[in-house]
């Protein structure tokens, strides 16, 4: 989703703001309400985490503003400090859809954002139910496959196939991250059937966890493979969402015991990105993964491969890391704290971005960057 931040803080805005990127989210930030009801006009977010006490105008006026001149609805939720009941009934009553106390619990976040995108996925599937041809894209788009509960391969490709049109209009980038469990040519492996269906209802839960966005779309591709197709996604969302993935899959298998005789249930995943070109097609992208599918698998398995087509060279994901929080503004101390490495290793990864770009700036390689779908515009 993309989330307005507002808050007068900038310790509370980093924090938030590192918790939300890391779920994969879009994030833009105000520190008043008077640049806030400018961001909400100019980019329409999905929610607003909007901060009640505030210098100028509150969190209340604010919610009120935005309300009316809003010309379609979207979620609000309050954050602040006050937690007695009248504090709450005033934050409602002004416009807002919910409220979390400071300092926010990560976890309760993460919950009321996946509750405000399903309350905003049904209110535009209901928008478009009286569309020519709208019944049978629906029947289409929310096929699913009876073993995972995710959507199937019919399903998958249909839908890449829409983003990848729609993508080519706007050209903004589009990821596509295949995963496949590790060691199903073991020996234990063959004589392991539930256990496997156990590692496979692990991967889809895993992905409905971390391509949580309303746009991403999640599917079981093939035998033992999941795949999420991640919409307005340059490669470096695209490796977030991988990693928390492979995590999150990591963690499921080590709680379930049905799965010692496998010795771990990992997962080796191949990412593609592109900016599509008009002429081209969506199987491109289909192709690019698979190739980096099978990388990851051929250098040992559990671990991520990712391509950006088109571009000249690959980055490292932490490169990426560096060179997606300077897009933000970050300097290198704040990278630094943020991804618990030394400053001397940032200049370092940002150096060697610069070289590989073969330009002398920091805003060159970032600009170059962008062009090449690695990074978000904006």
């Amino acid at each position: 989703m993309k989330i307005l931040v507002v808050d007068d803080s900038a310790l509370e805005r980093l924090r938030i703001e590192v918790s939300l990127r890391a779920q994969g989210h879009q994030v833009l930030l105000a520190d008043n309400g008077f640049k806030a009801l400018e961001r909400a006009e100019e980019e329409n977010p999905d929610l607003v985490l909007l901060d009640v006490m505030m210098p100028g105008i509150d969190g209340l006026e604010t919610a009120r503003r935005i309300r009316a001149q809003q010309k379609t609805w979207s979620p609000i939720i309050f954050i602040s400090a006050n937690t007695q009941p009248e504090d709450i009934a005033a934050a409602i009553a002004a416009g807002g859809d919910d409220y979390l106390t400071k300092p926010i619990n990560t976890l309760v976040l993460k919950a009321k954002l996946l509750a405000m995108q399903r309350i905003a996925s049904m209110k535009s599937l209901l928008g478009r139910l009286d569309t020519p041809g709208a019944l049978q894209e629906v029947a289409q788009a929310t096929a699913v496959d009876s073993s995972t509960g995710l959507a199937t391969e019919e399903a998958a490709r249909h839908k890449l196939a829409q983003e990848f049109a729609r993508c080519s209009r706007t050209q903004q980038p589009v990821s596509l991250l295949l995963a496949h469990i590790d060691g199903l040519e073991s020996p234990q492996a063959s004589l392991a059937a539930d256990p496997l269906q156990a590692c496979l209802h692990h991967a889809a839960l895993s992905l409905r966890h971390s391509a949580a966005r309303i746009s991403d779309f999640a599917a079981h591709y093939r035998p033992w493979q999941i795949v999420a197709i991640l919409p307005d996604t340059p490669v470096s969302g695209a490796l977030t969402v991988a990693e928390r993935l492979r995590q999150t899959m990591n963690e499921l298998c080590q709680a379930d015991t049905r799965l010692e005789s496998l010795q771990g249930c990992t997962l080796s995943i191949g990412v593609a990105t592109a900016i599509p070109r008009k002429e081209s097609d969506s199987q491109i992208l289909i192709d690019a993964a698979d190739r980096m599918l099978q990388q990851a698998i051929n250098d040992g398995g559990n671990r991520t491969e990712a391509l950006a087509i088109d571009a000249p060279f690959r980055l490292t994901p932490r490169e990426l890391e560096c060179l997606q929080w300077s897009a933000l503004g970050k300097s290198s101390w704040e990278i630094a704290a943020i991804l618990q490495i030394s400053e001397s290793a940032v200049n370092f990864h940002m150096a060697n971005i610069r070289q590989k770009f073969q330009v002398g700036s920091r805003r060159q390689a970032i600009a170059q960057a962008v062009r090449l779908g690695l990074l978000r515009p904006g």
